[in-house]
């Protein structure tokens, strides 16, 4: 992705594409990590010394109410955030924290809910061992 096409997708979503939030989404697209905050910021620190944390949550916040990120809740310590918005679910492991991304093999929770409950989002978190770290 070119930093052009990182400043149309942020201008299409009403975002002023600054040097900083055209790192940060490029960081996010390209290094499909699950990263937190903090993550972000040692990453760029060094190719933009004067970021801040704050500048990088403000971002990513602003990014999540875009619907640009999703953040996600599966480790009880810290807040990750992911720039695939389609449904999907994720595997924490709890020996390496790794996040995987995985496919449901079912439709969502709407199948499971009465009729007249409209679902807007969900969240599948499944905590485990990967396969990786089972092998060790």
């Amino acid at each position: 992705m070119t930093k052009n096409s990182a400043a149309t997708i942020l201008q299409e979503k009403g975002i002023k594409p600054s040097l900083q939030r055209i790192a940060i989404y490029d960081f996010l697209a390209h290094n499909r990590i699950h990263p937190t905050v903090d993550d972000v910021y040692v990453a760029l620190k060094k190719e933009i010394p004067t970021l801040s944390r704050t500048t990088v949550y403000n971002t990513i916040q602003q990014f999540q109410k875009s619907g640009i990120v999703q953040s996600l809740g599966v480790d009880e310590t810290s807040l990750r955030f992911d720039i695939n918005t389609s449904p999907h679910g994720h595997f924490l492991c709890r020996k390496c924290a790794q996040v995987f991304d995985f496919t449901p093999s079912y439709a969502g929770p709407q199948q499971d809910l009465a009729d007249g409950f409209t679902v807007f989002e969900y969240e599948l978190s499944v905590k485990g061992i990967c396969n990786q770290c089972n092998t060790l």
